[in-house]
């Protein structure tokens, strides 16, 4: 066999006979991974904890706006791998999201609201080093962590639920989201006789915020469990000055009720303080609505417009060559 039939043999050709070429717009961002930051770690009854954060940052040059994500988990588990669409898409608009986990029943409230507000000041601490506008950050969650993310906008720039050594411009926040999240536990008129009735009750969220603000005591004796379930509720906390806030529900969510959003909604208002509310008549608890690339996109625009912010794709230098 001569040098000109091996198979071997390259041909002068730029691209062999048959291949398909045609060129590519580019119209989004690549994405990096890092996976499991420490953000806060302590030591809790002579045992020392820690908490991460998965964090995705667009592979361009920044400063970059950043968003922190929240999940649900029924406050009794925080698994920061949830929402993938959602944290993706925000990440190719060209945000750097971090999801962070969070302190969960038994460990009582406020530990949830100074994880919060711990993790914002991490990232802030740490802007430079991930490319992030600390003028631009942002915080979104979904069912409980719509709840954390209520807590953090009403006490947003309050000595309130801050954790040791961390102040309120560190944790200072410029616009939040929240997707069909918690807004009170129990009416938010209720007296300790009203917790009581509550407590033997079948009420699934009160039998929750009881939990939540007594950890894995017996919620025995009732007095003054009304007062720390009504410092635990959001809806306590509104004030005018606090970040733009974004509430989001389904008209079919048989676990937390519609009505938690347009509660918080009404009394953003009355104060003057800056809302909108969002209710997709179909949609359930975390079901396949909140997926959808419309509604999606949609919290992004708002998150992006809030924050000053153009998500256009403008294909930038990249971190990594």
């Amino acid at each position: 066999m001569t040098q000109e039939q091996t198979p071997y043999s390259v041909s002068n050709a730029k691209y062999p006979e048959g291949a398909q070429v045609r060129g590519q717009e580019l119209r989004r961002r690549k994405v990096i991974s890092y996976g499991k930051v420490t953000y806060r770690q302590w030591f809790d009854t002579h045992w020392p904890r820690q908490l991460t954060m998965d964090i995705l940052t667009p592979d361009e040059v920044g400063p970059h706006p950043a968003l922190i994500f929240f999940t649900g988990g029924s406050f009794v588990r925080s698994h920061t791998g949830n929402f993938q669409q959602l944290r993706t898409a925000f990440a190719e608009a060209g945000f750097v999201v971090a999801s962070a986990e969070y302190s969960t029943i038994p460990h009582p409230f406020p530990a949830q609201i100074e994880d919060g507000k711990a993790a914002v000041a991490f990232l802030r601490t740490h802007a430079t080093d991930f490319q992030i506008d600390p003028e631009r950050i942002a915080v979104l969650g979904d069912s409980a962590g719509g709840y954390l993310v209520q807590m953090l906008t009403t006490t947003n720039g309050t000595a309130e639920f801050l954790p040791a050594g961390t102040s309120a411009a560190q944790a200072w926040i410029g616009a939040a989201v929240s997707l069909y999240g918690v807004s009170y536990f129990m009416d938010p008129a209720a007296s300790d006789a009203d917790v009581q009735k509550a407590a033997l009750s079948d009420s699934e969220l009160a039998a929750i915020g009881l939990a939540l603000v007594r950890g894995v005591e017996s919620p025995l004796p009732y007095a003054g469990l009304a007062e720390a379930g009504h410092r635990a509720a959001p809806i306590l906390h509104v004030h005018a000055d606090q970040p733009p806030l974004f509430l989001l529900h389904g008209g079919k969510d048989d676990l937390v009720s519609v009505r938690q959003s347009t509660d918080m909604y009404q009394a953003c208002r009355r104060v003057g303080a800056a809302a909108d509310l969002r209710i997709i008549p179909e949609a359930g608890h975390g079901d396949a609505y909140w997926y959808q690339d419309e509604i999606i996109q949609e919290i992004i625009a708002w998150t992006a417009e809030r924050l000053g912010y153009d998500p256009s794709f403008r294909p930038g230098v990249p971190v990594i060559s």
